[in-house]
């Protein structure tokens, strides 16, 4: 893993630093819903066992995480 460094800070005034950084917003949105493999012990854990993760002062739901044991 990479040492910890600040970025540099970006003048969202250019065109260029704008567009890329809704493009980065765009892709990471794509990925909202979408549900991933448990990697426990170095082993892929699927599981239909899920919660919820909610936002308490707004009471509605954030997204769900799966739930496994190692057996």
């Amino acid at each position: 893993m990479e040492k910890f460094k600040n970025e540099v800070v970006l003048d969202f005034n250019h065109f260029e630093h704008e567009r890329k950084q809704k493009h980065a917003l765009n892709n990471v949105r794509s990925l909202f819903g979408m549900e991933y493999t448990n990697l426990i012990g170095g082993k892929e854990v699927r599981t239909d066992n899920k919660t919820h993760s909610y936002s308490p002062p707004k009471k509605h739901r954030r997204g769900q995480a799966l739930l496994a044991l190692l057996n």
